[in-house]
């Protein structure tokens, strides 16, 4: 059995993957990612496909734990080229690999067509892909919820109710 995570920047999500089928999605916040939780809920994975944008140090934990464990692990990362799709930054490694997910998703679904990819996470990203598989360019900006903490910790006469 294999699991497959998203290791984002506020919280790792993951599904197990048994012969091309997706179990649910499990979701646990950061603050709660122990060797523990991993030995109680992943100790029947044989391999472990990790996309972060999290902290070095939370995915050396998971490093750690695999290593301990005798699990196989495979960090994805962002190509400059890959299945079709072509990153548009000069610098494809500054590319999340969240990003590079998405087009990639973003092309299974809607192939030879334009789209408007929009991410609303702790980030909000929004990136454009041609019909012929060439990143346009994208932004990256603060979530809803990190521009709203922004405002409260930096203003004096904004509430939320």
């Amino acid at each position: 059995m294999n699991l497959l995570i998203d290791l984002g920047n506020s919280s790792l999500k993951y599904v197990f993957e048994q012969q091309g089928r997706l179990s649910d999605i499990y979701s646990i916040s950061h603050n709660k990612i122990t060797n523990e939780y991993f030995q109680q809920h992943w100790h029947n994975i044989e391999q472990l496909v990790v996309a972060s944008v999290a902290s070095q140090e939370l995915l050396n934990k998971i490093e750690q734990w695999c290593a301990s464990k005798q699990k196989k692990m495979r960090v994805v990362v962002s190509p400059k080229s890959e299945f079709g799709i072509h990153v548009g930054y000069q610098q494809h490694q500054q590319f999340g690999v969240d990003r590079w997910l998405a087009l990639l998703g973003t092309t299974s679904l809607f192939p030879q067509k334009n789209c408007l990819i929009i991410d609303l996470g702790t980030a909000t990203t929004v990136d454009l892909l041609s019909a012929e598989g060439q990143h346009l360019g994208g932004w990256i900006f603060p979530g809803l919820h990190t521009m709203e903490q922004s405002l409260l910790l930096s203003t004096a006469k904004i509430q939320v109710n």
